[in-house]
């Protein structure tokens, strides 16, 4: 925040108070015209938010108030699942279907992700913890053939929707 005076004579007194949406976030000096802050939106959603900084006057300088609205937006990033092609097993086996989650360097994703696992009409509700999903199914007895399977992440704040297919045969 810019701080200046009818004269814009140096001001070095005085603090400023930055309000977010009418919440008091932060208190500064006053320094060489300037009161500075940072201030970690992380967490927050997308959207329009108000900012308000409210300088507290002095013998000197009299109080003054500016307020201004700011758009927080949020790129998502695209991610991968990483997982075999190909699981070979028969009717009644247990198999364990094992995938990675990660970003375009192959850094595993460590936020817990949503996810479901399709196979055979079926819908398994799962998600990937710290980048990584294990899940043990039993192929049904009545199985024949290839089946494919779809692992699909659910869209979120931070990332798209990711999707990869396999086949058990």
């Amino acid at each position: 925040t810019y701080v200046y005076s009818k004269d814009y004579s140096q001001i070095n007194e005085g603090i400023v108070e930055i309000y977010l949406n009418d919440t008091l976030i932060g208190i500064c000096n006053v320094e060489n015209n300037s009161a500075n802050i940072e201030y970690d939106m992380t967490g927050y959603p997308a959207g329009s938010y108000t900012i308000q900084a409210k300088y507290n006057g002095t013998k000197t300088y009299s109080n003054s108030t500016n307020t201004t609205t700011v758009n927080k937006t949020i790129t998502q990033k695209i991610i991968y699942i990483n997982t075999q092609n190909t699981i070979k097993a028969t009717p009644t086996q247990q198999v364990t279907i094992n995938a990675n989650l990660t970003d375009y360097e192959s850094n595993l994703i460590e936020d817990t992700i949503p996810a479901t696992i399709t196979i055979a009409n079926q819908t398994i509700n799962t998600q990937f913890t710290n980048g990584k999903l294990s899940y043990t199914y039993i192929i049904p007895e009545d199985m024949t053939g290839k089946q494919t399977v779809s692992i699909q992440t659910q869209n979120t704040t931070y990332y798209k929707q990711a999707t990869r297919n396999m086949t058990i045969d």
